[in-house]
């Protein structure tokens, strides 16, 4: 599965409801798997809490605006919201792959899965992998259920 350069960066713990105005959340923030803070947010449309040390959050900041190439004030704002959407995606994906096999063909976006329903077993690969040859004409390149 894609995901964006993390930078040794990864989130824990999070939780999230709606707000009035986005989704509010914590987390706790982890650098080179060793714990260095929380973020939160209210959901009430303002920038997000850090409890970092100085030297933590300058350094979140210098990484956020190089991994994403910009020199936005908020930036580390928006690579949490990375780290998030990968946290959410992986949660997501995993969920699926519990009923169902999913595969990458070739030629496809980045990203993107077809889906076949059952749990996947090497029986099930081999199956999906003939009648991707024989019938339905299309290269696999991946199976996620291998990765995730």
């Amino acid at each position: 599965m894609e995901t964006v350069d993390h930078a040794g960066y990864s989130i824990k713990n999070y939780k999230s409801c709606q707000g009035m105005d986005g989704d509010a959340f914590s987390l706790t923030l982890y650098k080179d798997g060793k714990k260095i803070g929380t973020v939160s947010n209210g959901g009430h449309g303002g920038p997000n809490n850090y409890s970092l040390t100085n030297e933590q959050s300058n350094e979140l900041h210098k990484i956020a605006q190089r991994i994403l190439k910009s020199d936005w004030v908020e930036a580390e704002d928006v690579f949490i919201g990375e780290l998030i959407n990968d946290l959410l995606n992986t949660r997501r994906f995993k969920r699926l792959c519990k009923t169902n096999v999913l595969f990458s063909v070739k030629g496809d976006k980045k990203g993107s899965y077809q889906k076949v329903k059952g749990k996947f077993t090497p029986e099930l690969k081999e199956e999906i992998l003939k009648l991707a040859e024989t019938k339905w004409n299309i290269e696999i390149v991946s199976f996620l259920n291998e990765t995730i």
